[in-house]
């Protein structure tokens, strides 16, 4: 599996960064104000989503809504338009209720967004949306189905406020890229511009732990999911071109990351990732920031279908991406018609040449060299074991046959008619004569010469029989000469 992904490629202008707060150090060495209120808990630093996280617990169950430390406030330079705040975190229970506010995005006037988690069981727990418009009413989003999440597990929180600073705001929250609520709100000359963090607000019957970390607001959308990009079918051979980005959770639509981004993995399943147009050099693990957020990577399609995955610690991991490769024909120049085929193992090499016609068929083992020359007709056939080296000369008509052991010798003379019949053991020995009609027959086991008559269903008679052994003694006979 490969993890190379290269050539970085400029965008669109990245979105302005009003907050960020990684917790690599306490929010009170972080430029966080500590908001005086009664000791609800305890905070620390602990292990994060990316590094480290800020984990706050509230260990004794209470009653009612209240205002604990520790709460820390932070200010930044608001504005109009769109702002987006992104945190992860990773909250339990010790008893059987959830009831905290992680983040609290505020105005000048009053609370304007807040994501509140509230849940009976141990278990799980679900988001609620709370928002506050210009006339100081506090609204509970009730439309869209809240998710259930895992607790000690962590889960990307997004809020998002659309509109701000005019009566056509609206109020939007998703959890792990996915949007579950929203609400439209009055927001005229309202902007945010400030954040509070821990125990500010709280239900006093949980008893438990959350953990935050990578805290964001951004003016405008930010990105929140990885994303690949690229052609669905290729090649086998091609260098194929694929870019990796990010999408915004409330749209769906491409967005820049708000920080500096490493991806953990980038791996291919079927192909080999390069950094060159030509799939020729070799590349780095990536990093996305907000002035380039894409990043290009080639790959060479071999001969079965790529799938390509991309994840990082701070973003939702990319959705597999599957291109289908179509491979190149190993019938006709490889296995088929030419290399293992007609030329290879068919036609010409193993088939019409090597073990075919001609090569291991017509010469080898065929009609020529096994075959009419070697087993066949001439070599192991006509010449050698067939009609005349084994056959008509060698075991056959001639060689074995008629001067050896064949016609005359061993054949149709010598363990036939005449050889073994009709000279050595014949004719009148042991063939048509010797052991046959007349030698062990008529002339050789004595008695007086009896003729055979041939009429069973033939209508043939002894005397040609014997004008044809007549004439084979006597080609015996000049054959001595």
């Amino acid at each position: 599996m490969l993890r190379l992904v290269i050539l970085l490629l400029p965008t669109a202008a990245s979105a302005q960064l009003l907050l960020e707060e990684p917790f690599d150090t306490s929010p009170a060495d972080g430029g966080w104000t500590a908001i005086a209120q009664p000791v609800g808990g305890f905070a620390d630093l602990t292990m994060g989503k990316v590094a480290s996280g800020w984990r706050v617990t509230h260990p004794d169950a209470g009653l009612g809504l209240a205002n604990r430390s520790p709460c820390f406030r932070r200010a930044f330079d608001g504005g109009v338009g769109a702002v987006t705040v992104r945190y992860w975190l990773n909250a339990s229970s010790v008893n059987d209720e959830f009831g905290m506010y992680p983040v609290i995005i505020q105005s000048p006037a009053n609370t304007l967004a807040e994501v509140r988690f509230a849940g009976m069981p141990m278990s799980s727990f679900t988001p609620v949306l709370q928002c506050t418009d210009a006339t100081g009413t506090f609204r509970v989003c009730s439309g869209g189905t809240s998710p259930v999440l895992s607790s000690q597990t962590w889960h990307l929180v997004e809020l998002r406020m659309d509109g701000v600073g005019s009566g056509q705001g609206l109020c939007r929250a998703a959890v792990d890229g996915t949007e579950f609520c929203s609400q439209p709100m009055n927001w005229t000359g309202l902007q945010p511009t400030s954040a509070f963090i821990g125990l500010c607000a709280l239900q006093q019957a949980w008893a438990g732990a959350m953990t935050m970390d990578e805290l964001r607001v951004v003016a405008g959308p930010q990105g929140s999911r990885l994303r690949i990009n690229g052609p669905h079918s290729g090649t086998q051979g091609d260098c194929l071109r694929f870019t990796i980005d990010t999408i915004d959770a409330f749209t769906q639509q491409p967005a820049p990351v708000a920080a500096h981004t490493p991806l953990d993995t980038v791996a291919f399943t079927g192909a080999a990732a390069f950094f060159a147009s030509d799939c020729s050099t070799l590349g780095s693990p990536p990093e996305l920031s907000p002035a380039a957020p894409v990043w290009e990577v080639y790959a060479r399609a071999g001969t079965i279908d790529i799938r390509i995955t991309a994840t990082a610690s701070d973003l939702l991991p990319a959705i597999p991406f599957s291109v289908h490769i179509t491979p190149v024909d190993a019938g006709v120049p490889d296995a088929g018609a030419l290399d293992a085929g007609t030329l290879d193992a068919g036609a010409l090499d193993a088939g019409a040449l090597d073990a075919g016609a001609l090569d291991a068929g017509a010469l080898d083992a065929g009609a020529l060299d096994a075959g009419a020359l070697d087993a066949g007709a001439l070599d192991a056939g006509a010449l050698d074991a067939g009609s005349l080296d084994a056959g008509s000369l060698d075991a056959g008509a001639l060689d074995a046959g008629a001067p050896d052991a064949g016609t005359l010798d061993a054949g149709t003379v010598d363990a036939g008619a005449l050889d073994a019949g009709a000279l050595d053991a014949g004719a009148l020995d042991a063939g048509a004569l010797d052991a046959g009609a007349v030698d062990a027959g008529a002339l050789d086991a004595g008695g007086t010469p009896v003729l055979i008559t041939y009429d069973v269903g033939c209508g043939c008679t002894g005397a040609p029989l014997l004008n044809l052994i007549a004439a084979i003694a006597l080609l015996f006979r000049r054959s001595r000469r």
